[in-house]
């Protein structure tokens, strides 16, 4: 296969892997290759510069004292981005070598013609000294809908001139520049971080990321199981993942009047849906 599955269904995003360099195709684009875990097979990730990141950490962190100690602490996927090789004008080619070991993120991502099987691109590169002890400063994008249309193109056009190897067809390259910017300004400040690496505002107790709950909703409860199409208020944004919300409910009536009771409750990125997707696929958080 193509692509890494799981009991027959697509893996959609690789959080955190390692890879090792294969080629530095230009000082904007080289290739890294990746094994998952109890398993032989090899896949091929397009790595470019907008999204690899030197952090230069001076020494090995142990992993269970990196949320303390790591030095690299960011108030938004934007801050992350003033590190990337191409915003340092910092060439691939002298940043990353064949062989060279390094930590990533990557998604499916599908071009076609494909010589060389590339159906993966990178969000997040770690590299540098010590950087493979370490995890990758960004979380994985559950969708590429966040690349711009002329990113997508440029990755199409590179990968149909790449041969079986993984190298340029006539070791001629026609892709010499940057090429477009691979997520805009916008998207970057919605980038979510990881916990390593987020700055907590002065007096503020930083919450947990949200997770999707698979858990069903126990049958004793005060109130009905499920409550659908209710109309409710936000009152609150505690933070660019959580809201608290307030609703009510009928209870009766007194003296010909109708009662409510009122409620609150709490929702998450995975509760707002704009269209078909929820927020936190779309990578946008609660203030936008």
């Amino acid at each position: 296969t193509k692509v890494v599955m799981e009991r027959g269904k697509l893996v959609e995003t690789l959080d955190n892997v390692t890879g090792v360099v294969e080629n530095v195709l230009s000082d904007h684009i080289a290739i890294v290759t990746f094994k998952p875990k109890f398993s032989s097979a090899k896949y091929r990730v397009f790595c470019s510069s907008d999204d690899v990141f030197d952090l230069k950490f001076k020494e090995r962190i142990n992993s269970r004292h990196f949320l303390e100690k790591n030095p690299f602490k960011f108030s938004s996927g934007s801050d992350v981005w003033k590190h990337s090789a191409r915003n340092s004008k910092v060439p691939l080619q002298g940043l990353l070598r064949p062989g060279q070991k390094v930590k990533l993120n990557a998604m499916p991502l599908f071009a076609y013609p494909n010589p060389a099987d590339v159906y993966y691109v990178s969000f997040g590169v770690l590299v540098g000294k010590h950087s493979l002890d370490h995890p990758v400063p960004v979380k994985c994008i559950q969708t590429s809908a966040i690349f711009p249309n002329s990113w997508k193109e440029f990755f199409q056009k590179c990968v149909q001139d790449l041969n079986i190897h993984g190298d340029w067809r006539n070791n001629v390259s026609k892709h010499g520049g940057a090429g477009p910017e691979k997520v805009n300004k916008d998207r970057k400040r919605q980038v979510d971080l990881r916990e390593e690496y987020r700055r907590t505002q002065p007096g503020m107790k930083e919450l947990p990321a949200p997770v999707r709950t698979k858990q069903k909703v126990a049958k004793t409860v005060v109130w009905k199981d499920i409550l659908n199409d209710h109309y409710g208020q936000v009152i609150r944004i505690m933070d660019k993942n959580y809201g608290i919300a307030a609703g009510f409910v009928p209870t009766g009536s007194r003296s010909g009047s109708p009662e409510f009771v009122p409620f609150q409750m709490v929702f998450d990125t995975f509760d707002v849906y704009i269209g078909d997707y929820d927020c936190n696929e779309l990578g946008k958080c609660l203030a936008d």
